[in-house]
């Protein structure tokens, strides 16, 4: 029993480095550079177009120093699409804050989907639908005033928010405090 326990660990851990890549997240990233600079492969570069630091996959050796000298821990293993042989990090992500909130709740989406389809639906802890936020063209971003489809401020509680891209989603918690 012992040695299958040990074996699947292993083998999980093979799996994973063989099909996760380092992806920095753009959110707790504050451009200080300390990535780049121990990335003895040259694989940290600074995007002047997107006004972030990326890691090009194929170039990374999959070291780790860039997340260990990281000091807001903006830099993890990703696991990727591999479908075709490609490498290319699968991002989606959705934050808010303040989290939790009184007034009001602004969502920040993390995600390269570029379809037109960018909404995020809230639904109270019933499972019923609160309000959809749509996101426009060339935002990331999306505030939500905490009132319902019809207008009402929304009671205090826990709301859980979901973003649907074409092939995957992602779900989270929200709490509304008064």
């Amino acid at each position: 029993m012992k040695k299958s326990i040990i074996f699947i660990v292993i083998l999980t851990s093979i799996v994973f480095a063989l099909f996760a890549v380092y992806q920095i997240n753009p959110i707790r990233c504050n451009n200080c550079g300390r990535c780049s600079n121990v990335c003895d492969e040259d694989a940290i570069y600074y995007d002047t177009n997107l006004h972030k630091y990326q890691i090009d996959p194929e170039l990374c050796e999959d070291c780790g120093d860039c997340a260990d000298e990281c000091p807001r821990n903006a830099i993890s293993q990703v696991p990727v699409s591999n479908e075709l042989g490609d490498i290319t990090p699968v991002t989606l992500d959705v934050y808010v804050f303040p989290n939790p909130t009184a007034t009001k709740a602004v969502f920040k989406l993390i995600s390269e989907d570029k379809s037109n389809s960018r909404e995020l639906v809230i639904y109270n802890i019933k499972g019923q639908k609160v309000k959809t936020l749509n996101f426009n063209e060339g935002t990331d971003a999306v505030g939500w005033d905490l009132t319902d489809h019809s207008g009402n401020k929304v009671p205090s509680g826990n709301y859980l928010y979901k973003y649907s891209s074409s092939d995957r989603e992602i779900s989270k918690l929200l709490t509304v405090i008064k």
